[in-house]
């Protein structure tokens, strides 16, 4: 299938911080293997984006807003925007990449597609070190490659009387890592949306409720800003969480850890629906022999969050 869309680079964790028009034809990674091009960022082909109108430009890369989609898609005649951030990016002996995309429907303003891959450089080391990657270059390949390996621009089938639309405020970051809050919003957001029972808001949508309303307080809400929220983006429920905890780790010896909270709040009465919090490890599932350990600290997080939206699918709407 041919379809055309504009890339628009959300990183905020300070790398690529500007963006791009982007046309493409079909998936960088159609049946599994890159199409062969010209300049590729994150393997679409680049051509120079059409000046927007002075209204239509956005300060904050990549968070798109549905008013900003649809200005998008009327001004550069495309019907989908991919807009992606670097979570993680570092060299070293054992280096490190981390990506979170996501596809929006530039008629709607809604999510078509969204996915997470990370990884470091040992996940791909087997018998005697043969197979570790360690190049920083080869492994962002790598994991571009598991990233686009779903990708598609067909949206999933969620039925409106089966699933509840949740807008994803600024997680609160009270870890020592800098942008740890931003990384497990869009994690968050990703997850959910893989999950049949949820519709999340594309951050930009929740961000310009965050700047409309003046909100400064990360993983708080207060009941008269849920029903403004509720009635402004439409939405069923509100999750707010926090980064309790979070360690990069190093070596063997001291694993990556987080611990994420989250808690889920009806959008119409303002209670509290559902509250979890999750605390992980990269050796919880180790075997032997280095079986099962997670590396990537990212990915530790990601598995916290992976839990922690399996579990609120159990929250009971009233």
């Amino acid at each position: 299938m041919l379809f055309k869309i504009t890339l628009m680079r959300r990183l905020p964790f300070s790398l690529l911080k500007t963006s791009a028009g982007i046309n493409s034809a079909g998936s960088p990674y159609a049946n599994g293997k890159k199409q062969a091009g010209n300049e590729r960022i994150f393997g679409f082909k680049r051509r120079r984006p059409k000046r927007l109108s002075a209204q239509g430009k956005d300060r904050n890369a990549g968070c798109v807003s549905k008013e900003t989609a649809m200005k998008i898609g009327n001004e550069l005649k495309v019907k989908t925007i991919l807009t992606g951030a670097v979570n993680t990016f570092s060299g070293g002996n054992d280096p490190r990449a981390g990506f979170v995309v996501c596809l929006i429907n530039t008629a709607d303003g809604s999510l078509i597609w969204a996915n997470h891959a990370a990884a470091a450089g040992e996940d791909f080391e087997k018998i005697l070190g043969i197979g570790k990657i360690e190049a920083l270059n080869k492994l962002s390949e790598r994991v571009l490659d598991i990233l686009f390996k779903s990708f598609t621009a067909t949206p999933p089938e969620k039925h409106p009387e089966a699933s509840y639309r949740i807008a994803v405020m600024p997680f609160q970051n009270k870890s020592k890592v800098k942008d740890m809050g931003m990384m497990a919003t869009f994690m968050f957001i990703v997850e959910l949306f893989k999950n049949k029972k949820f519709m999340p808001l594309e951050y930009g949508d929740v961000r310009r409720l965050v700047i409309d309303l003046r909100l400064k307080d990360k993983g708080e809400i207060d009941l008269k800003n849920t029903g403004v929220i509720a009635g402004l983006a439409g939405v069923d429920g509100i999750v707010v969480g926090s980064v309790d905890f979070y360690r990069e780790g190093s070596a063997i010896a001291v694993p990556p850890e987080a611990e994420i909270s989250a808690r889920l709040v009806s959008a119409g009465t303002g209670k509290i629906l559902w509250y979890n919090s999750y605390h992980a490890k990269g050796d919880d599932n180790l075997i032997m022999l280095d079986w099962g350990r997670i590396r990537s600290p990212v990915n530790v997080a990601y598995k916290a969050i992976e839990k922690l939206v399996k579990n609120m699918g159990k929250a009971k709407w009233r």
